[in-house]
């Protein structure tokens, strides 16, 4: 399975040069219920979370939020 999009693509030049980066995709919110709303519910959730954490949230604080 091959991975594509702008995202993935940038984390792959990062990585070739040495430099570490995360990418964050939201397609299982869309996969799971086959609903757009609920995959930017829990991009929205996520970033929020994740803006109050240490590092990236976890599970468990995204799913607090929706």
């Amino acid at each position: 399975m091959t991975a594509g999009g702008r995202g993935i693509n940038v984390s792959a030049v990062l990585s070739n040069l040495g430099l570490k980066s995360t990418t964050l995709g939201f397609i299982a919110g869309f996969c799971a219920k086959s609903d757009y709303q609920y995959a930017l519910s829990l991009a929205v959730c996520a970033g929020s979370a994740t803006a109050f954490s240490q590092s990236l949230a976890s599970a468990e604080e995204i799913m607090r939020l929706m």
